[in-house]
């Protein structure tokens, strides 16, 4: 079963894409490098506050909105 943090791993990915942003794109607009953006993705950390809230800001997404993993199918 997957835990938190791939789910918020994945739910980063599909809003990534959903903002046509590569990973290097969206590290530098949230100020973290590319290979943190993939670990984040791939669920192997989980973003601090201060990456979280530029996170949701730079994808256009509400913090509450964030979570809801529905569409998201658990492998």
């Amino acid at each position: 079963m997957a835990g938190i943090k791939e789910f918020v791993g994945k739910r980063i990915k599909i809003l990534r894409k959903s903002k046509n942003l590569t990973q290097e794109q969206l590290a530098e607009l949230i100020d973290i490098s590319p290979r943190q953006v993939s670990r984040l993705e791939r669920g192997g950390n989980f973003p601090s506050s201060a990456t979280f809230e530029k996170l949701t800001s730079v994808l256009g997404v509400k913090t509450m909105d964030f979570f809801n993993f529905d569409d998201i199918k658990p492998e």
